[in-house]
């Protein structure tokens, strides 16, 4: 009976992790590599102020 309800669980979690996916706006998926730039520019170089 444990194994039948990990399993469920198991399938649960998986099912709701592709339903985000799928509505997630597409908009929020094309900047994913900009962002992920950006993150590794600041990384080296810090964060400068511009006067």
């Amino acid at each position: 009976m444990d194994k039948v309800k990990l399993k469920f669980h198991i399938l649960a979690v998986i099912c709701i992790v592709i339903f985000c996916i799928a509505i997630s706006p597409k908009e929020l998926q094309n900047d994913t590599f900009y962002t992920i730039r950006i993150g590794e520019y600041i990384t080296e170089n810090g964060i400068r102020k511009f006067n």
